[in-house]
């Protein structure tokens, strides 16, 4: 008896091992599935969040590009590209249709600090404005620009205007120049027929070669602190009746190539005993005090 129940003992350990092992089996197997399903579900997240990081990135260009379009379009028909630097923008061209030109402040969050070569020859632009950040007009920016009447120069921020700056704007009556202005190089209004009176910079050191050639200019005061006129600087002028020259001038040139050549009707208002007075009379130009 004893023996037969120690075999149903032994048996019965052997069924209950068993079941254990299909039940870990089970229960491994049970694992394996939720392993996997966590797998599938992580590579599900991973491409959704993909798709918005890259959906968002493409929206955030397309804004970005349609910005620097507004900026670039500040009214319909003004259209101009720009060349960047550390310091700000500079207006390359101009491929509007506007008759009226407004230069910007501000391009893609830098101030515009320069006018290069951009408007030269555009015969439909009758006025521009021009903002305060810019520093410089460039060599040939509005040279040959015949219908160009007005320029409005705004604020105090302009420092230089190129050679040939506006060479044969014919039509041009009006421009301010701030005091800011140091330097005006050769021919910038050469050939500006319709030019009847100009207000020099106050800062400027020297009046450069045939700025003023062949320009319609009555009347022209020459500021305090100018030492040098160069030569043509006001080659004929047949309107010009009278220049101011303080006594700061110590330099005027003559000859052949002189500073008034070809202006038969100027007079040289300036104070006795000064350079320009004894340069006129060398000159045979009258002289008043």
């Amino acid at each position: 008896m004893k023996k037969r129940l120690i075999i149903l003992s032994g048996l019965c350990l052997i069924i209950l091992s068993g079941c254990g092992k299909e039940e870990k089996s089970a229960a491994s197997k049970n694992s394996y599935s939720v392993q996997s399903v966590s797998k599938e579900s992580y590579q599900e997240t991973t491409e959704d969040t993909r798709q918005v990081v890259e959906d968002s990135i493409a929206r955030e260009q397309e804004k970005e590009a349609k910005k620097k379009e507004k900026e670039q379009k500040s009214s319909e028909g003004q259209v101009m590209t720009y060349s960047e630097t550390d310091e700000g923008m500079i207006v390359s061209v101009y491929l509007g249709e506007k008759k009226d030109v407004k230069i910007p402040k501000m391009v893609r969050g830098k101030p515009v600090i320069g006018i290069n070569g951009s408007f030269k020859g555009q015969s439909r632009i009758r006025s521009v404005e021009i903002p305060e950040t810019v520093r410089f007009i460039g060599k040939e920016s509005f040279m040959y620009c015949d219908n160009l009447e007005t320029v409005t120069i705004k604020g105090e921020g302009l420092e230089e205007i190129d050679e040939w700056a506006f060479y044969y704007c014919e039509s041009l009556k009006k421009i301010n120049l701030p005091d800011t202005v140091t330097k005006i190089e050769m021919v910038a209004f050469e050939g500006c027929q319709a030019l009847q009176e100009i207000k020099l910079p106050a800062n400027m050191k020297e009046v450069g070669e045939g700025i003023f050639g062949e320009t319609g200019l009555e009347k022209v005061d020459i500021p305090d602190g100018v030492t040098k006129i160069h030569n043509m600087a006001f080659y004929k002028c047949t309107s010009l009746e009278e220049v101011t020259i303080p006594e700061s001038v110590t330099d005027i040139h003559g000859g052949s190539n002189g500073s008034f050549i070809d202006s038969p009707n100027v007079t040289i208002v300036t104070p006795k005993g000064s350079y320009a007075e004894t340069y006129a009379k060398e000159e045979g130009i009258p002289v008043k005090h």
